[in-house]
């Protein structure tokens, strides 16, 4: 009987309820290797209960909870510095990294080391824009921490082996971007854990918007949306549910709805009530910016339950508009309109028909996945 593989994933946190947390999660749940865990932050109170069934080890580490931009020096200053123990003696290193987390790689390397990649830095890349923008001295800020940035990402790329991501997005993001060759991508897919809720054949008019509440989730855009679509007259509500991880733009939304009972905001929902709300409502909304993979529209299609998604990143790979959802442009008027459409009985029987006939992405495929991707790298020759 061959040994199993000894594995170790580091990820910078672990301190949501987060799709990076959840795929760290069934990793540490399913896989058949011998994995250990290496983060600086793990929150056990905030992310997923189930990680206390195995052992975090926590890399004593200073991380600032709020600034974006204090929190990314710090972090890149911690990851260049920082060891994690042993690291030599693993046969593999997967360094999980929705951005920055890659620079681990200057200091870390086991006899291969990859990067489980969620996404490159969207600050430096698909959303450098966005960040510029947001507020007066980012202006001048960002374009400095990106040309840093961008140097040091591509010295810690040369280090890494082999790259893992779960869609063709993220896959077209790295190759696009010069990161990494084609050839050393390992395609996974995304993982949605098969819900254990009850079938609702009968719908609730819930328009249900799940995201944790950051500014680049736009549920300000559901909420205006959803106002000038006067779907509240026909009796929907809307529900906005989702971890807190930026709490003035909660009170943003806060102000946005007050007033108004046909919205409703859930913070910190539990893992049943939101799978609950999933199978009850009438229908998914998501309008992210520009997002890498995208789990809410997967998981609503798990539940049957057809997605209203902007038209932009990882969710034009799933969502077939007209099938199984919409994909519309990310302004009020396009979001309301397809709000009108979807409650008209002949579109969404059609739309429920196509999400219970989606493709699933279950936790089996992706372990399978997984492990045989483990397989080819441990097995593979060592750089020169």
């Amino acid at each position: 009987m061959e040994p199993k593989p000894r594995i170790a994933i580091f990820s910078p946190w672990i301190k949501s309820r987060g799709g990076a947390e959840r795929v760290i999660l069934e990793i540490l749940k399913r896989s058949r290797c011998d994995i250990d865990l290496y983060t600086f932050l793990y929150d056990k109170d905030r992310t997923f209960l189930e990680f206390k069934d195995f052992d975090v080890h926590v890399i004593p580490s200073h991380l600032p909870r709020k600034s974006f931009f204090l929190k990314g020096l710090v972090l890149g200053a911690r990851l260049l510095l920082s060891k994690i123990p042993g690291i030599g003696d693993y046969d593999v290193l997967i360094i999980s990294s929705g951005g920055v987390a890659e620079l681990a790689s200057l200091r870390n390397r086991a006899k291969k080391t990859v990067v489980l990649s969620h996404t490159p830095l969207r600050a430096a890349h698909s959303m450098y824009e966005y960040y510029k923008k947001s507020r007066l001295a980012n202006r001048i800020l960002v374009p400095l921490a990106v040309e840093v940035y961008k140097s040091l990402e591509k010295m810690a790329w040369k280090r890494l082996d082999y790259a893992m991501v779960l869609s063709k997005e993220v896959e077209q993001r790295l190759v696009s971007y010069g990161l990494i060759k084609q050839e050393n991508i390992l395609r996974l897919g995304p993982v949605v854990e098969k819900p254990n809720v009850k079938t609702y054949k009968k719908r609730e008019k819930i328009i249900f918007y799940p995201s944790r509440f950051a500014t680049y989730k736009r549920q300000e855009l559901a909420i205006i949306s959803f106002k000038r679509a006067g779907l509240a007259r026909k009796g929907f509500r809307l529900v906005l549910a989702g971890f807190v991880e930026d709490l003035s733009y909660l009170q943003e939304l806060q102000d946005l709805s007050e007033g108004d009972k046909s919205i409703v905001i859930k913070t910190n929902v539990s893992e049943h009530e939101l799978w609950d709300l999933y199978a009850r409502s009438y229908v998914t909304l998501f309008l992210p910016v520009n997002e890498d993979t995208g789990l809410v529209p997967l998981e609503s299609l798990s539940c049957g339950t057809p997605v209203i998604a902007a038209d932009e990143g990882g969710p034009r790979e799933f969502i077939r508009s007209g099938v199984n959802g919409l994909l519309v442009k990310a302004d009020p008027v396009d979001v309301a309109s397809a709000l009108i459409k979807v409650t008209k009985g002949d579109v969404y029987t059609r739309l429920r028909k196509g999400a219970a006939r989606s493709k699933r992405y279950d936790e089996k495929r992706f372990i399978k996945k997984f492990d045989s991707s483990i397989k080819k790298i441990v097995s593979a020759p060592l750089k020169a």
